[in-house]
């Protein structure tokens, strides 16, 4: 999807047979994304979370779950940010996006615009927490592809989600012991992808769907 959709049944069947589609002719599942949005159709019937739940029932598809996406349009369309997120199937989840965005004024109105050109907002961290709490450890990119920091500014952001994945602040841990236990983890998710039954008490049952960044 790479625009917003009026969101009611008949767009759902359509997106949902060409997914099942494109998915049949690769040979594998695709993850689909929620986008950012500036503008709700009079004839959407569903909310966001709603549609994109039911296209994963009737496609079989995942999803990729871009968290800034969901700050900016519960922002621009005057929805709970953690209704949505906790309203997703989480075996579903295969992939976290998160990114800065900017605030604009229209007048009296403003928006939220997702611009992938600053760090990520507070407001964004606090909802990965959430994201993670809720669905477990999804690998996860930080996106940022305009006004390019300094390299060590890009490692500091996903050196803060890779904490928060492992449940550490970034600050605490250091360089050697962030890695460690980010390859700890990963061993841990290649064997339960391997052998599901080794999923025992020493590993985070949350930890079986697969690992972080």
């Amino acid at each position: 999807l790479v625009m917003a959709l009026p969101i009611f049944g008949a767009a759902l069947q359509h997106v949902a047979v060409r997914v099942r589609e494109f998915q049949d002719v690769i040979g594998r599942r695709v993850l689909i994304e929620n986008v950012s949005s500036y503008v709700r159709y009079a004839e959407s019937a569903l909310e966001e979370w709603e549609f994109l739940a039911a296209l994963v029932e009737r496609s079989g598809c995942g999803l990729l779950l871009d968290i800034n996406n969901v700050f900016v349009n519960a922002g621009n369309h005057g929805y709970d940010a953690t209704r949505f997120l906790r309203a997703l199937p989480s075996e579903a989840i295969g992939e976290i996006h998160l990114a800065g965005h900017a605030m604009q004024t229209d007048g009296e109105r403003v928006m939220r615009i997702d611009t992938h050109d600053r760090p990520v907002s507070d407001a964004v961290w606090d909802l990965y927490r959430l994201a993670l709490r809720v669905h477990g450890r999804v690998p996860t990119l930080i996106e940022w592809d305009a006004d390019l920091p300094p390299l060590e500014k890009l490692v500091a952001e996903a050196r803060r989600a890779d904490a928060l994945a492992v449940g550490r602040r970034a600050d605490r841990m250091g360089d050697a012991e962030l890695e460690e236990e980010i390859i700890r983890r990963r061993k841990v998710a290649n064997i339960v992808q391997l052998r599901p039954d080794a999923l025992d008490g020493s590993v985070d049952d949350d930890f079986a769907r697969g690992g972080i960044l």
